[in-house]
């Protein structure tokens, strides 16, 4: 399904176009998959087919929403039309898309790069409390949480390394390069 994913998204927009149903049909197998399937009252699926094509733009790496700040939000408004729309009543569908598009690199990298997002709004929030507060303790506390922030990145760019080893080898097996067989 990975490789499946990566070729239909290269296409997009043409391919958002397409019944999700019709071009997985074996999504419909997946327990988390098939009850939004099935929740669907429509004969054509076509609401749970957006809702799946919403999924992959959220979290696939080679969408352009998923370096935004919230994909999430932005996904709901601009592709599904429903700003307020409830992702958490979908939370088994998207870890199990995750399993489904993401390799284990992916993975970590997309885990990674959500918890720097939400550590950066919270210490943003944080500080601004903080010296807002004028107390000198809690300034130099917070100076010491947000020195820690360069091994993070850190961190952060040894994933993004491992995954780029792994698209690069891909790319090489793909292309026939790797015919060790």
């Amino acid at each position: 399904m990975i490789d499946k994913t990566r070729a239909i998204i290269n296409d997009f927009p043409d391919s958002m176009d397409k019944l999700f149903w019709k071009v997985y049909p074996e999504a419909k197998l997946i327990p988390e998959f098939h009850a939004i399937w099935k929740e669907d009252r429509g004969q054509i699926k076509t609401k749970s087919s957006k809702l799946m094509w919403a999924l992959i733009l959220v979290l696939h790496k080679s969408s352009m929403f998923v370096n935004v700040s919230d994909p999430y939000a932005e996904v709901a408004t601009a592709y599904l039309k429903d700003p307020k729309f409830k992702w958490d009543k979908y939370q088994n569908a998207i870890d199990k898309m995750k399993d489904c598009i993401l390799t284990p690199a992916e993975k970590s990298l997309t885990l990674w790069e959500e918890t720097v997002k939400m550590r950066d709004r919270f210490l943003k929030k944080l500080y601004i409390e903080i010296l807002e507060s004028e107390d000198l303790l809690q300034i130099e506390k917070a100076d010491k949480i947000l020195s820690n922030t360069p091994k993070m990145f850190d961190d952060l760019i040894k994933i993004k390394a491992t995954l780029n080893v792994e698209s690069v080898t891909k790319k090489n097996i793909n292309m026939g390069e790797d015919n060790d067989f």
